[in-house]
């Protein structure tokens, strides 16, 4: 007896068929979606996966669901094991509206021999899968390398991928690609600069050199000459040379410490605020510098040795301070006038008063 095929069975073999009219005039329940998608891949009829889940909208890889989730990564890694596998990726990678339901299988399926046109399609359909391909496709080939970082993502969510990919490859001695990670952002001075610390113990000398501008030399540059030392003397020396003349340019660059400063309200010893020099004639200048009005007042309290008083190179000096200690120098050096008589009572006997 003739049994008549259900619906189901109908939109699995248009699947199959690649019929395109046949899925589009069937029903589409969410298990027959997902049986129609395998029997598409299995034939190898990319338009007809397509237009299945065009048509099932259901069926959108959505993480919410369980089912969903496990579908999603059995469909992917079925399409990878195709003949077809890039044409498939592409269709079921532009429906993943959720990477991570399809991450799993993209790690296991990329390799460093995964063709441009998937990379393509996997980077401009899923930006957050950059860190994946890179890792899995990128750093064995470095056009392919230089391909994936064409597509690195503009807000930085992939610099860390980057800064674990230059340890990677410097360690390698990979130069060529060192230069590119760099040239896309790349920070040579991640995890202390492990990145050189690999490439100068393997003795990579190409890439050591690249790394060198890069990396803080005053801060990493010594600690990495000791780490290089036991594998390449002669490296580590290069390293620890280029680390001193970092050090050197570092403290030449520091600007002075400021002087500390006083508690609220005191004042410092006059013997800072004043310089007291010895001149030829045996007298002495004292040179006030630039202090507040108080400073001043004390320091021309306390200079007992000034004969004069000299102005060096400051213009907000207290006028009416200054004036009055060039007067207190000036009655110093002033001719003493002869005592007159006191006048006392003896005294004024003598005078006949």
């Amino acid at each position: 007896m003739f049994r008549r095929k259900s619906k189901k069975q109908k939109l699995i073999e248009a699947a199959r068929n690649n019929d395109i009219a046949g899925i589009a005039q069937h029903f589409m329940p969410r298990d027959a979606a997902y049986e129609a998608c395998l029997a598409a891949i299995d034939a190898r009829a990319a338009v007809a996966l397509q237009a299945v889940l065009e048509k099932n909208s259901g069926f959108d890889f959505a993480f919410s669901s369980g089912g969903d989730s496990v579908c999603a990564r059995n469909l992917i890694a079925k399409a990878n094991a195709s003949a077809d596998a890039n044409a498939l990726l592409a269709v079921l990678l532009a429906a993943n509206n959720n990477y991570a339901c399809g991450r799993q299988p993209l790690t296991s399926f990329l390799t460093p021999a995964t063709s441009f046109e998937t990379l393509q399609n996997i980077l401009e359909t899923m930006p957050r899968a950059f860190g994946d391909v890179l890792t899995a496709a990128g750093l064995a080939d470095t056009a392919k390398l230089k391909f994936i970082l064409s597509f690195t993502p503009k807000d930085g969510s992939a610099q860390k991928t980057l800064d674990a990919a230059l340890i990677d490859v410097a360690g390698e001695g990979a130069a060529d690609k060192a230069g590119l990670l760099l040239k896309h952002g790349a920070n040579a001075n991640y995890a202390a600069a492990l990145a050189l610390t690999r490439a100068a113990q393997n003795g990579h000398f190409e890439t050591v050199a690249l790394l060198l501008p890069h990396v803080d030399l005053a801060l990493y540059g010594m600690d990495i000459a000791v780490k290089a030392e036991h594998a390449d003397p002669d490296m580590a020396q290069l390293i620890g040379e280029a680390a001193k003349i970092a050090l050197e340019q570092q403290n030449a660059e520091k600007p002075a410490e400021p002087p500390a400063a006083l508690p609220p309200g005191a004042l410092p010893p006059a013997d800072i605020l004043i310089e007291t020099l010895a001149l030829p004639d045996g007298g002495t200048l004292t040179t006030l510098f630039n202090f507040s009005t108080k400073q001043q007042h004390s320091i021309v309290k306390t200079a007992e040795g000034a004969v004069a008083l000299a102005v060096v190179g400051f213009k907000d000096l207290d006028a009416d301070v200054l004036a009055a200690a060039r007067g207190k120098c000036a009655a110093r050096n002033a001719p003493h006038a002869e005592k007159k008589p006191r006048r006392s009572y003896e005294n004024l006997k003598k005078a006949g008063l």
